[in-house]
């Protein structure tokens, strides 16, 4: 788990980083849990930082481990799952391309 004594960041490897993106994982963003702070971790936690009007540097400090700790904290009917409404309405633009790509064959 996260000390809150630095900052996790690309290239960053170990159970800390395993242990955010299961956390991530948990509020919505698709994130392997690998435990090796890749590419496309830093991306979600961009996408994260964005949902919470957090600058998106892709770092994980205290601030931003705080709001990641405070969403999950709280009971599932009280979450505002902003990244699972950003995950869906991403989900919803592919159906949409894939039904052009059908219609456009047909």
């Amino acid at each position: 788990m996260f000390s809150g004594l630095g900052y996790l960041q690309i290239s960053n490897a170990g159970e800390e980083v395993a242990d955010l993106q299961a956390k991530l994982s948990r509020v919505g963003l698709i994130v392997p849990v690998t435990g090796t702070f890749d590419a496309g971790t830093q991306a979600a936690v961009r996408e994260f930082q964005r949902s919470q009007n957090i600058p998106a540097d892709g770092v994980i400090d205290d601030k931003t481990y705080q709001a990641l700790v405070n969403i999950l904290s709280k009971k599932p009917n009280e979450t505002t799952s902003t990244p699972s409404m950003i995950m869906m309405v991403g989900l919803g633009i592919a159906a949409g391309i894939v039904g052009l790509l059908l219609l456009k064959r047909g």
